[in-house]
């Protein structure tokens, strides 16, 4: 396990946070649920790729916003096998605490809306992180969110 990747796990661990990214010793914390760390690192403008994260829940879509992070690795306390699948077509390296077929939304009623946006997206198209950020921008414009 390379330093920043080891950080963000042992932060993440330590604080109860939801996510954590470290780039060359650097930590951004969150406590914000679903991909909304994500797009604020990404919106942040700092370059963010090369990071190392350790995050609660990692779905497809979340998955394709690391890969267009340009991250580098990620642990995740719970991951699908869609979101391994990205992960490992991009070369990111993935650990994980427990593997599910899918993420389901925070009622349980269902899969998660943001992967339901990225559904139809391949896991292995160059193009799939900014094709997945637009819809996952496209999906969250049409929820009320708490």
């Amino acid at each position: 396990m390379n330093e920043d990747l080891k950080k963000a796990t042992e932060i993440f661990e330590q604080g109860g946070y939801t996510c954590v990214a470290v780039k060359n010793g650097r930590s951004a914390v969150f406590r914000e649920t679903g991909v909304r760390p994500l797009l604020i690192l990404i919106d942040g403008g700092d370059s963010m790729a090369g990071c190392c994260a350790a995050d609660k829940i990692v779905g497809r879509a979340a998955a394709f916003l690391y890969c267009y992070m340009g991250a580098r690795a990620v642990y995740a306390e719970t991951v699908s096998r869609g979101a391994v699948e990205i992960f490992e077509n991009h070369g990111i390296d993935v650990r994980y605490k427990i593997l599910t077929e899918q993420i389901v939304n925070r009622q349980g009623t269902g899969s998660c809306p943001m992967d339901t946006a990225v559904s139809g997206i391949a896991s292995d198209g160059e193009d799939s992180p900014a094709k997945a950020l637009e819809a996952i921008r496209a999906k969250l414009s049409t929820l009320t969110i708490d």
